[in-house]
């Protein structure tokens, strides 16, 4: 050890040489016993830390040479026995790799941007589902001075994107697959995965978002004109299969949600696969979505009264759901019966894709939920 002392007091010069002084990694003297000969001197670890400094004769920084500190006696008998192998780096040049670090996960994420904008969204090349899917994504995430678009968590709330939250995951996933939008590259780095060779990952939901607009123009300029070429009849005359489609994929999440919220009220363990698929697609080949949440209501009744009367488990009940829609369209279609239109919950009104779709580009108040699907073109 060498032990520099700052001092030229006598006492102190004393007591730091005799709280460091030691053989072969033994303190000669306890702090006790030095306290003690200094009536009980109140602050000895303050004047000991203030006036000397300890440094190790074998280890230093790694990177920079510095010789380590000791703490205190504590430090000192953690590191003596182990200081052949006792590897090192000072704080000053931790925090310099931190910085270049960081620095160089900066540089990937402005990079990746770059590469994105090489090639800028033009609204006459984007299809029906992508002009819809960006509208909505502006509408709902775009902060107030049209910057950026907001990460999904800090804003999906009462109003949500989509009916389901994996879907609008979905849809933010192929926006950025397809390059329409790009991560913000001065996002805080804590939200994004780095590996070592600088390949990143994050979460769809937690991370702010650029729209890979041409050069020269804003975000508010390029909302503006994308929104007029939805409101125009473009889209309805030029590409009415891209509209249905769309439509049809908005309804169908509209009553997986609905199902699958009366699933979680029953306490069903409901998972949707395809025959759930196949019968809600039937619901919408002949009933509006606001009449297939009469279906799926009645269904889900009826499942919970049979898991209530039967001994059976509630996951054979939860099978029974499907079944008793299908039943329930055939009669319905049979009988030819009015089937009363249900409305929407009061706590999941209609999500802003919805609205940019049914109501801006169809012209229509809420068509996707009140209306038949073949009525809408």
């Amino acid at each position: 050890m060498d032990l520099i002392i700052d001092s030229q007091d006598k006492d102190i010069i004393d007591i730091c040489t005799r709280y460091w002084s030691h053989n072969n990694g033994q303190f000669n003297e306890s702090v006790k016993d030095i306290l003690k000969s200094y009536n009980n001197l109140k602050g000895l670890n303050s004047i000991v830390e203030v006036n000397c400094t300890a440094y190790s004769v074998i280890t230093s920084c790694l990177t920079c040479g510095d010789k380590y500190i000791y703490k205190n006696r504590n430090d000192f008998k953690k590191t003596f026995n182990n200081e052949d192998d006792f590897i090192w780096e000072c704080d000053d040049c931790l925090y310099f790799q931190t910085k270049q670090l960081e620095e160089a996960q900066r540089n990937e994420l402005v990079s990746s941007y770059k590469t994105a904008i090489q090639h800028p969204v033009k609204i006459e090349e984007l299809t029906v589902r992508e002009a819809v899917v960006l509208r909505s994504l502006i509408l709902h995430l775009a902060t107030e001075d049209m910057e950026y678009l907001e990460y999904l968590d800090q804003v999906d709330g009462e109003f949500s994107l989509s009916p389901l939250r994996d879907y609008s995951l979905e849809l933010l996933r192929e926006m950025y697959r397809s390059s329409v939008i790009s991560i913000h590259p001065y996002i805080s780095l804590n939200r994004i995965n780095f590996t070592a060779d600088l390949n990143f990952s994050f979460s769809l939901s937690e991370v702010p978002w650029l729209i890979n607009i041409p050069e020269g123009k804003t975000m508010e300029e390029f909302s503006i004109a994308l929104s007029n070429k939805i409101s125009s009849l473009e889209y309805i005359e030029e590409r009415p299969d891209e509209v249905m489609e769309l439509c049809h994929e908005i309804s169908l999440k509209e009553c997986i949600s609905y199902l699958e919220y009366l699933g979680d009220e029953y306490g069903f363990d409901f998972k949707v696969g395809p025959k759930t698929l196949e019968a809600l697609n039937k619901v919408l080949a002949h009933f509006s979505v606001a009449q297939a949440y009469n279906f799926i209501w009645r269904a889900c009744k009826d499942a919970a009264a049979y898991y209530q009367r039967s001994q059976i488990s509630k996951r054979q009940a939860a099978n029974s759901i499907v079944g008793n829609i299908d039943r329930a369209i055939d009669q319905a279609l049979a009988n030819n019966w009015d089937v009363k239109a249900y409305k929407r919950r009061y706590d999941a009104p209609q999500s802003v894709i919805s609205k940019v779709l049914f109501n801006h580009l169809l012209h229509t108040d809420d068509g996707g939920f009140n209306s038949k699907l073949t009525s809408l073109l």
